[in-house]
């Protein structure tokens, strides 16, 4: 069920979108980092949006391989979740995957080469077939700063 403060905060969003949002009606969407803190709140948007914005849902795969995962996302009828990237073919994208953790780091060095390298680079490949390609960063690229957040 979804909470009274993130329906309220939905519904802000999809009032102030532009109407080239809607253009994802009926279009697939592939999210990497689905569990992350950002990934899975995007996936809940999107299953919300699909409820009550567009008027062909977007199919969205949501991807995530539970290193760094924050919390379960959302899934509904058009709304998946899937380890594997490589499976599936999306009109759109959301790069959204990182390990943003020193101490994650350091106690799992090979998963997070495998998902702040190697899946940037998947990504970048497969971008090539998309119509566009959104690529989040994390503020763990500005170090230990005392500025939460940071200013640009």
């Amino acid at each position: 069920m979804l909470s009274l403060v993130l329906k309220a905060d939905f519904d802000r969003i999809l009032s102030w979108v532009t109407p080239r949002f809607k253009t994802l009606s009926g279009d697939s969407l592939l999210i990497t980092g689905a569990a992350g803190f950002v990934g899975s709140y995007l996936m809940d948007l999107m299953v919300y949006a699909n409820e009550h914005y567009f008027t062909r849902p977007v199919r969205v795969i949501g991807v995530d391989n539970w290193v760094a995962a924050s919390r379960q996302p959302a899934l509904g009828p058009d709304v998946a979740l899937t380890r594997n990237v490589l499976d599936y073919h999306a009109d759109w994208g959301i790069h959204a995957a990182s390990i943003a953790s020193p101490k994650l780091y350091m106690a799992k060095p090979l998963e997070t080469i495998e998902a702040n390298v190697n899946l940037t680079r998947r990504i970048l490949e497969w971008s090539t077939q998309a119509k566009s390609v959104l690529h989040l960063s994390t503020s763990e690229v500005y170090g230990d700063t005392p500025n939460v957040p940071t200013p640009e």
